[in-house]
């Protein structure tokens, strides 16, 4: 809608792809995780530098599971998903993606 090509309009990138995915409003709300697709999406966020293929996948994954895709990445990988995505991005779009890893109420309180 309009609201999204103003938004073009003004930030281009990673946030424009981030902002335009939280818009659609497409997020799953399933209160439950999971965790044999979480090992597969943290498998996934390890192997890839593509903020569209970041942006998708945590961007459409509900609360619980991207609890469940930070612990499984932290189980393979040396390090946190949070500093994987510090390493590979900047700016807003890294702070939007690593907010995306935090509670939300822990992240607005």
């Amino acid at each position: 809608g309009a609201l999204i090509d103003r938004l073009r309009g003004e930030v281009s990138g990673g946030l424009d792809e981030f902002i335009t995915k939280r818009l659609a409003c497409d997020r799953s709300e399933c209160p439950e995780a999971d965790e044999d697709l979480a090992a597969e999406q943290a498998e996934t966020l390890a192997g890839t530098d593509d903020v569209g293929e970041v942006v998708e996948l945590l961007g459409s994954a509900s609360v619980a599971q991207i609890a469940a895709i930070k612990t499984a990445y932290e189980e393979a990988n040396d390090g946190s998903l949070a500093a994987a995505l510090q390493d590979k991005f900047s700016g807003w779009t890294e702070k939007a993606l690593c907010a995306l890893l935090e509670d939300p109420i822990d992240h607005y309180c």
